[in-house]
């Protein structure tokens, strides 16, 4: 009995050494090594914080690198609107020429209406040769030879109200709206115009201009904006040239003419022949010989452009035998 408790006695030594012996240095975790308990507390925590931070930062890592691929996706990605198409290579409108040049920097238009003594001395008297403008009762034009004076001073009037209308971009007089609106002298009627232009002869001319060469346009440009002047500034001024003050010896012209197709030419007839072996006048129709483009435009430069045809009244009669007689022409 006794040797049995020594026994007890003797196998419970080494577990209470255990208890008792401290640990030895290099065995178990260093940071136990004479430190106290909260010593051990506050490493734990250090130890927490380094790794929630280490944490934090491998997270923004990862947020940098997930932001630089979604750029560098944008970038290479085609967009879903479509892009601008390029110009053609003749193409000069502003929405793909945004430095076209204006042609209206080579021209103006002008009113010009003759004198009264020009239009008393070279137009036809006769009120019957013109169009009818105007209220009931004084829509015929006056006629000098009826009471001189009194004709004298209504034409005077009527002819005084021209000065107050304008020309529009194609070169037409057009009505202005009376300013003041109680104005005694206004052009704010149509039947004005109509006077202005088949009584009195007033009509629109081009006056050229000449702008100073800028370096930064180039003579391409220039030339596009010579080319689209109206046909009708080409046709008053045939030779003209643009020769910029500041260009040294720069010239420059439009390359073509253009079309007379918005210009309205009077109307005529197509040149006809005799049919050969017949004695009635049968005509043979058929185009003119001429160009039309090559028309005689030496009226549109005059100060009575197209009065002559209004003012002679005749016309031309073919006879049988081919002969041409000139009649005068009535109302």
């Amino acid at each position: 009995m006794l040797l049995s408790k020594a026994l007890l006695a003797f196998s419970c030594i080494p577990f209470l050494e255990a208890l008792v012996t401290p640990p030895v240095r290099g065995k178990g975790p260093p940071e136990l090594y004479n430190t106290s308990s909260s010593d051990i507390t506050s490493t734990s925590n250090q130890t927490v914080w380094q790794q929630q931070q280490q944490q934090q930062k491998e997270e923004e890592e990862k947020e940098k690198e997930k932001e630089e691929n979604q750029t560098n996706s944008t970038a290479i990605t085609a967009s879903h609107e479509s892009p601008k198409p390029l110009p053609p290579d003749d193409d000069t409108s502003p929405e793909f020429n945004t430095r076209a040049v204006s042609s209206d920097i080579f021209y103006r238009w002008r009113k010009t209406c003759p004198t009264l003594n020009v239009v008393l001395n070279d137009m036809d008297p006769d009120p019957n040769v013109y169009p009818r403008f105007g209220p009931a009762g004084r829509d015929r034009r006056p006629d000098p030879r009826v009471r001189p004076n009194s004709a004298y001073a209504s034409m005077q009037r009527q002819k005084s109200f021209c000065s107050h209308c304008e020309c529009n971009d194609q070169g037409d007089l057009v009505t202005v709206p009376r300013n003041p609106p109680d104005a005694a002298l206004h052009c704010s009627a149509d039947f004005i115009i109509q006077r202005c232009k088949f009584w009195y002869n007033c009509i629109c001319q081009v006056a050229m201009r000449y702008p100073d060469y800028e370096p930064d346009t180039t003579i391409e440009e220039y030339q596009d904006a010579l080319n689209r002047v109206p046909f009708w500034a080409k046709a008053q001024n045939p030779g003209w040239r643009w020769n910029p003050s500041n260009g040294n010896g720069l010239s420059m012209s439009w390359e073509s003419l253009g079309t007379e197709s918005t210009v309205p030419w009077s109307v005529e007839e197509t040149e006809r022949e005799l049919v050969p072996g017949t004695k009635e006048p049968y005509y043979l129709e058929g185009p003119d010989r001429t160009d039309p483009n090559q028309k005689d435009l030496s009226w549109l430069r005059g100060p009575l452009s197209g009065y002559e045809a209004v003012r002679s009244g005749s016309y031309k009669k073919r006879s049988i035998t081919g002969e041409e007689e000139e009649s005068a022409g009535e109302e």
